[in-house]
């Protein structure tokens, strides 16, 4: 053995306790090759594998000793083959250019002669997804359950003193890059739980030397008084002969040696396994939160009568958490006090390996959730990683879990698969303080089949002190959908178990999704104190909504464009982005937007400011009302091919400033909720008022309101209220404020909470007035064909008639829904509508946009090249707008906000064009395309011009809400701009 290689088996076997019995493999040299030519796709799978010399024998097609001479992709563990192999086939675009099917990952390793004698195993962390392990060119070990820790007993395998060779053969037979675990997935022919589809070993590998008797297990149940834990010990055995000793165990706090509590527990003979249970209360301890997250470790040291010796240490916190019901109304508790939960489903994803973080990520991706002032995460349609869990244990947050794939059951292979992989994921995770739920399925909308009231009962007992639910979901049907909610009644759908309980309840827990996004903030989304999104008026159960609100924004581009730049390592996923932020950086610069946004990071993080401030005000509504228990933003990160409604991308940036959100997770402030924030100058507003108070203030305050605008105060009232405190952690105040909107612009109403004198809460919210020009004296000739736009334009004081005759007497033709007219053989041959344009006249296309755009590239005026339609929810999209006289007085140099609720709200048409040739005032951009799009634009056509309008003016001027005055807007400021000499006098809005 080399002296170096000596030295480091000494330092690790007899070091600290932790580390003595193990030698890490993974900073090992390792090397990874693709066997294309192995054949895989009819394998028999199996969970549980009792005799490994029955299964069929498959080295590697090239033979071992050239499996061991491929060094072409040398890597250390973790490791995945899309981190290294994407696109290999030639085609990295989208999902094209994954690998499917066998890849060895084979490493050299020295047991020490030292260890002879001993009990030597390999600890793997996690694989995916079918891990076929070799030692020394034997078979050794097999496991299915991607995802989840498994051990090897190789003490008969390996060579003492000695150099041995480990081969791990990974099948990826089966798996998918987007969010869906609701469908089997067909590895050959046989039906497989869904999962992602990433090959490799994602995590730490160790080799681990024990005497015959060691701890196996040590799993610490916290306790409804927090200062005590119930500790169950397992021992195992491997002598044939009965052994008995002692067990002793101290409790420290985490990085000290101060001892708080210590014991010995005598044990007496036992073959094979013994069980030990240890109630252990430490009056000192520091009670483990989100905002205090103190741990404690518990380290235990085995004396067998053999002379066997073991010693492991397990880290936990004290705390206790519960659904506890507080006059008839059911709340979460934490170590006695009520807490709110607001959380964000988390896919599992990350960028280059695709399916594990490095501790660097990992702290960011905790750290990015208290950013945002968020108190949980949730692993959401895939199991999670232990390195994200320690993360949470350490920096305060807690986590909601759930196996992934566990819906499907069309199989008994798939129904034990699913099983095996529930309770390995509970027993690995049962004793991290951050985590307190446990889901098995998410978005069921069965009742619960016989093997799963089997598996929640089997699944509480081994986590006893955690919660555990069937499923997520959203309902459907009349009978589980009464009023469009979550049904009141007893329900197996709402099958649940709670923490040292072991009845199963049917009642007592709804948990309702509305996983689609609107696109943007709407007014309709807070009405009045008894009608908001997300309002509801029923106590007796938690309410949890499981996922709420997907608005697609993209990456923050930049940051990932220099961190691939120090880290030039793409991935699976790299070139995507890259690919993208060109684009985009390409048309800011063409299209003349870089004065409006002169980074591409101002660009992106614009967009994201968008779904922060959805995500805000719905969190708002829903503290406000008190009833609400969970609010689950959907979702966390990104991932590259589908899903964009993460509020931080893949590298877990927050794609907007993380204070926007907040301030909306903030303990305590006054909330000011406005009925309607966009309307005309001169309509009233409406203002109600509320505290969130998770403080514990009571009593009497001043509630002191102002209204201002550009600094100038113009309306104060102060009225006298009474807080309730205690678990009251909304309460309205104050409501129906009437407020004048004397002129156009952004209108401040503010709130302080006062008492002697002194502000010890506040709030704020905007109202945005929009003032119609009374001056405009265009004539307007209307093609259309309906009387819409006629209507449209007489009722905002422009003098509009329909087109009767061939050509407009008048300098202006504004284009509404296509006309048939416009297909006639005349119009298409001798083209006059463009010759009369070309004199100085302007035509206004303002419907139909897709027709009329296709016409003008036959007519040779631009270059267009199709439209690109805007999917909804999780894909994602919205307009950007540069200062121009048609937005004046409107935002510009921006993403459009809840201002543009009229246009950019997923109900609307949105669409983007692909033209050349144009000036472009407004752009659009879809989900992960590396594309952007015009929306709004002037064509130059010989003397005249055309006005490109894209954006869903009609749609947007049908809803008749109060918002509608910003289409107004625009239809009034685009008839003013050309039918002026000279641009209109800019009071545009940054």
């Amino acid at each position: 053995m080399k002296k170096n290689a000596l030295l480091l088996f000494c330092l690790l076997y007899f070091g600290t306790a932790q580390a003595q019995h193990q030698i890490n493999l993974s900073q090992n040299d390792w090397h990874i090759w693709l066997d294309e030519q192995a054949e895989w796709q009819d394998d028999k799978l199996h969970v549980q594998v009792d005799e490994l010399d029955k299964l069929p024998y498959n080295p590697p097609t090239c033979g071992w000793e050239a499996l061991y001479r491929h060094q072409e992709q040398p890597t250390k563990i973790p490791a995945t083959v899309e981190q290294y192999f994407w696109g290999k086939n030639g085609n990295i675009i989208g999902l094209a250019g994954d690998y499917l099917g066998v890849s060895w990952f084979n490493t050299a390793f020295e047991v020490p002669v030292e260890m002879q004698g001993k009990r030597v195993v390999l600890d793997f962390e996690r694989v995916r997804q079918r891990a076929e392990i070799f030692v020394n060119e034997k078979l050794v070990g097999y496991d299915l359950i991607h995802g989840t820790p498994f051990q090897i007993d190789v003490t008969e395998h390996v060579q003492y003193g000695q150099n041995n060779r480990l081969a791990v053969r990974i099948t990826d037979g089966s798996g998918n890059y987007n969010w869906c675990d609701f469908k089997p997935q067909y590895w050959g022919k046989t039906l497989t739980p869904p999962s992602h589809s990433f090959a490799g070993i994602t995590g730490e590998v160790k080799l681990t030397a024990t005497d015959q008797v060691w701890v196996e297990d040590i799993f610490i149940k916290n306790r409804p008084n927090p200062k005590s834990v119930e500790v169950a010990f397992t021992l195992a055995s491997a002598t044939k002969e009965k052994v008995s000793g002692e067990l002793s165990y101290t409790i420290t706090p985490w990085k000290s040696d101060k001892v708080l509590k210590s014991g010995r527990i005598a044990v007496g003979e036992f073959q094979d396994q013994q069980s030990l249970v240890r109630n252990i209360k430490v009056n000192s301890a520091q009670l483990w939160s989100p905002d205090a997250p103190h741990l404690y470790v518990l380290k235990t040291n085995w004396k067998g009568s053999d002379g066997s010796t073991y010693e492991e240490e397990k880290r936990f916190g004290f705390r206790w958490f519960e659904v506890k019901e507080v006059n008839g109304d059911k709340m979460f508790f934490l170590n006695g006090q009520r807490i709110f939960i607001c959380t964000s489903i988390s896919w599992g994803f990350y960028p280059v390996n695709g399916i594990y973080p490095t501790d660097e990520l990992a702290r960011k991706h905790i750290q990015s959730a208290k950013d945002y002032g968020m108190n949980m995460l949730n692993f959401h349609r895939g199991i999670g990683q232990t390195k994200v869990l320690e993360m949470a244990d350490e920096m305060g947050l807690l986590y909601y879990a759930e196996p992934g794939g566990y819906k499907t059951h069309e199989s008994k292979l798939i129904r034990d698969w699913n099983r095996e992989k529930l309770m390995r994921m509970l027993k690995r995770d049962r004793s991290h303080p951050s985590l307190v739920v446990f889901n098995m399925i998410n978005e069921s909308v069965r009742q619960p089949l016989e093997h799963e009231f089997v598996d929640i009962r089997d699944a509480h007992a081994l986590a006893p002190n955690r919660v555990i639910t069937f499923t997520s979901t959203f309902f459907r049907g009349d009978e589980l959908n009464p009023g469009g909610k979550a049904p009141r009644k007893p329900h197996p759908t709402k099958m649940h178990m709670l923490p040292n309980d072991t009845t199963l309840y049917f009642q007592g827990w709804w948990d309702e999704h509305h996983a689609g996004g609107p696109g943007i903030y709407q007014d309709k989304f807070y009405n009045h104190p008894q009608d908001y999104k997300l309002y509801t008026d029923h106590p007796s159960e938690i309410i949890f909504y499981g996922e709420d609100g997907a608005i697609g924004t993209p990456a923050r581009l930049d940051l990932i464009r220099q961190e691939l730049k120090e880290n030039p390592q793409t991935g699976w996923d790299g070139e995507a982005y890259l690919e993208i932020a060109e684009a985009y950086d390409d048309f800011i610069d063409r299209k003349g937007f870089r004065e409006a946004f002169p980074t591409l990071d101002d660009f992106t993080t614009s967009f994201g400011a968008n779904s922060h401030y959805y995500q805000g005000r719905i969190i708002e509504n829903v503290r406000a009302g008190n009833t609400t228990d969970g609010y689950v933003i959907n979702g966390w990160e990104d991932m590259k091919i589908e899903n964009h409604s993460g509020i931080v991308d893949i590298y877990r940036n927050p794609k907007g400033d993380p204070d926007i959100l907040k301030y909306y997770n903030q303990p305590l402030y006054v909330a000011v909720k406005l009925r309607n924030k966009v309307l005309e100058v001169g309509q009233k507003a409406v203002a109600d008022f509320y505290i969130i108070n998770e403080k514990n203030l009571g009593g009497s305050y001043n509630l002191k309101i102002d209204v201002e605008q550009d600094g100038e105060k113009y309306l104060t009232k102060i009225v006298k209220v009474k807080l309730q405190g205690g678990t009251q952690f909304g309460q309205l105040l104050y409501e129906g404020l009437e407020i004048e909107t004397p002129v156009h612009g952004h209108i401040e109403v503010k709130a302080q909470l006062q008492r002697s004198g002194k502000t010890v809460a506040s709030g704020v919210d905007q109202i945005f007035a929009v003032a119609l020009d009374q001056q405009c004296n265009a004539k307007v000739a209307v093609l259309d064909s309906t009387a819409f736009f006629t209507q449209e334009l007489n009722a905002i004081g422009i003098e509009a008639k329909p087109l009767t005759k061939r050509l407009p007497e008048e300098d202006i033709l504004l284009l509404g829904r296509w006309d048939k007219r416009m297909k006639g053989s005349a119009w298409m041959v001798e083209n006059p509508l463009v010759f009369w344009a070309m004199q100085g006249k302007t035509i206004v296309v303002a419907g139909a946009p897709e027709d009329y755009a296709e016409y003008f590239r036959k007519h040779e005026v631009i270059r267009y090249r199709g439209s690109m339609e805007i999917r909804p929810n999780w894909y994602g999209g919205n307009y950007f707008v540069r200062e121009h006289p048609i937005f004046d007085q409107l935002p510009v140099n921006t993403a459009f906000q809840w201002e543009y609720q009229c246009f950019s709200n997923y109900k609307r048409d949105i669409k983007g064009f692909r033209m050349e040739g144009e000036d472009c005032i407004a752009g659009v951009i879809a989900d992960h395309q590396p594309e952007a799009y015009s929306a709004v634009a002037e064509i130059k056509l010989g003397r005249g011009r055309i006005i490109f309008c894209g954006l869903d003016m009609e749609g947007a001027l049908k809803t008749k809400s109060p918002d509608r005055v910003v289409a107004q807007k625009v239809l009034q400021n685009i008839i003013k701009y050309v039918s002026e000499d000279t641009p209109a006098s800019s009071l545009a809005i940054n």
